[in-house]
């Protein structure tokens, strides 16, 4: 991994640049959420959530619960959630999304928020996506959708061992934007990874790494991309084209 240090002529901007960076942190920082189950870095969490349902919380992940019968809510604020539920039909579950809300009964499966979008992909029964916009979109087994605020992609085939790879320990990308890379990797490893230009934010990423070695992946990512790191601080480090 390439290590850059300032240059003489380009101090000014380098500071600039590296001031650009800091602010950028600290507001990362201060704007983390802690819903009323919140993880840690590097923390699973498996909790009930109703009667006959659980979630399962991934690194950095949060979700608010309102506990009401019968229909038990969980709001997700931050990260991912796998959902197992097993209810009677009339008393399902909903999670809600910035982008609408799932339902279930019973069935199991993985929500994910990225920068853009919400991820819904089902690993057994059915869930019923209901969007802001638009008719509701029922799921079933091994199907992934991707949506958003005004658009939503077609339902994709997604093989089982690609459902919520996080519980395995792995990160799993195909075709996903850089943007929501470096939010994975940051979920998973100390300190906080920033893209220092926006320009970037839509490279796409396919690939699969251990979700312990985040160093790896950024390695793999700036080598595929001609990129460069820059460590700022012991818990910063930027990506940028050189």
């Amino acid at each position: 991994m390439t290590v850059l240090h300032a240059q003489e002529p380009n101090r000014i901007g380098f500071k600039i640049f590296l001031g650009d960076c800091r602010l950028n942190y600290l507001k990362k920082k201060k704007k983390w959420r802690a819903g009323d189950i919140a993880t840690a870095l590097g923390e699973h969490r498996r909790t009930a959530f109703a009667t006959g349902a659980s979630l399962h919380l991934d690194s950095l992940s949060a979700v608010d619960i309102v506990p009401n019968e019968p229909h038990p809510t969980a709001t997700l604020r931050a990260g991912q959630v796998f959902v197992a539920t097993d209810r009677a039909a009339g008393a399902e579950v909903v999670l809600q999304l910035p982008f609408g809300a799932v339902t279930a009964g019973t069935a199991a499966f993985n929500l994910k928020l990225e920068r853009r979008r919400a991820l819904v992909a089902v690993e057994s029964g059915r869930v019923l996506v209901k969007r802001q916009q638009g008719p509701a979109l029922e799921l079933r087994p091994n199907t992934e959708l991707a949506f958003g605020r005004l658009l939503v992609e077609q339902p994709r085939a997604l093989p089982s061992y690609r459902i919520a790879p996080w519980r395995d320990g792995r990160l799993i990308f195909d075709r996903t934007l850089l943007v929501d890379v470096i939010d994975d990797i940051n979920r998973n490893r100390p300190g906080q990874v920033l893209i220092g230009d926006p320009r970037l934010d839509d490279l796409l990423v396919t690939g699969t790494f251990e979700a312990s070695a985040g160093d790896d992946a950024l390695l793999a990512i700036a080598e595929t991309f001609s990129l460069k790191t820059l460590h700022i601080s012991a818990g910063l480090t930027v990506l940028f084209r050189a």
